[in-house]
């Protein structure tokens, strides 16, 4: 556990209250007299210090290598991985220049929001991540996440209920959409707990509802999930579930 110091409030001035900064995490961050320090209050009431050097105002870079032989599973868990983290600006370079490790990073790109590839040479690509966090708050980027799952599974009912194979048709492609929804928030989610940005950037009124809101988002891509494999089911098939089963499955629709 991080070591509590106790500080007393001092006033200077007549009206400015001075508190000073533990001489360890002084050292430890490379500040020195005539230093900035930022400091942001919290929604819970506390205050947030950080060096003015070590602040983001500028973008948030990283980079990883594509070696040879890398599982393509394992080169999309290292970009989906920094793409969650925050970061606008991901490098990605490739020990081995067969398009198909391209392809890998592209096919992600696909399944994400306002990612664009900003520059592709020879041997490598670079990706930003131009959609900011204001422009589609957590509340309404989730209200359109559920309203794809609520239609997914109202087609998947009518189907049923009506036999019609055809609305079933898509419903993989309308699940990368709830994803794309799903990796966005969870990005913006982790930004605020990791102190990246505040949760009023995202409309959010505290620290605390992430894990709520995390919760809900999983909830929601999992309920998308089972209307595909109940809609990949029925086409394999290619038949409608019995007359007892499609009662059931309109009931509780």
């Amino acid at each position: 556990m991080p070591e509590r110091i106790l500080r007393r409030i001092q006033i200077t001035g007549g009206s400015t209250f001075i508190v000073s900064l533990p001489k360890g995490w002084v050292r430890s961050v490379g500040l020195k007299a005539g230093d900035y320090v930022v400091v942001q209050p919290q929604p819970d009431g506390s205050l947030r210090v950080v060096p003015a050097k070590s602040f983001r105002p500028q973008a948030f870079k990283t980079s990883f290598v594509v070696h040879k032989g890398m599982n393509p599973n394992a080169i999309t868990r290292e970009f989906v991985a920094r793409y969650l983290a925050g970061y606008d600006i991901i490098r990605v370079s490739f020990e081995d220049l067969s398009p198909s490790y391209r392809s890998v990073i592209k096919d992600v790109l696909k399944k994400m929001i306002g990612v664009e590839i900003i520059e592709e040479l020879t041997d490598s690509i670079v990706v930003q991540c131009l959609a900011k966090p204001s422009e589609l708050p957590v509340r309404v980027a989730i209200r359109r996440m559920s309203n794809l799952a609520l239609y997914m599974l109202t087609d998947f009912i009518r189907a049923v209920d009506e036999g019609n194979l055809e609305l079933l048709q898509g419903m993989d492609e309308r699940d990368d959409n709830v994803d794309r929804f799903y990796k966005f928030i969870l990005r913006q989610l982790k930004m605020v707990t990791l102190g990246i940005i505040q949760p009023s950037d995202v409309g959010l009124n505290d620290l605390r509802e992430c894990l709520g809101f995390r919760l809900v988002i999983k909830s929601i891509e999992r309920i998308a999930d089972h209307v595909v494999n109940a809609s990949n089911c029925v086409l394999q098939l290619r038949a409608l579930p019995e007359a007892e089963a499609k009662e059931r499955i309109v009931k509780f629709g």
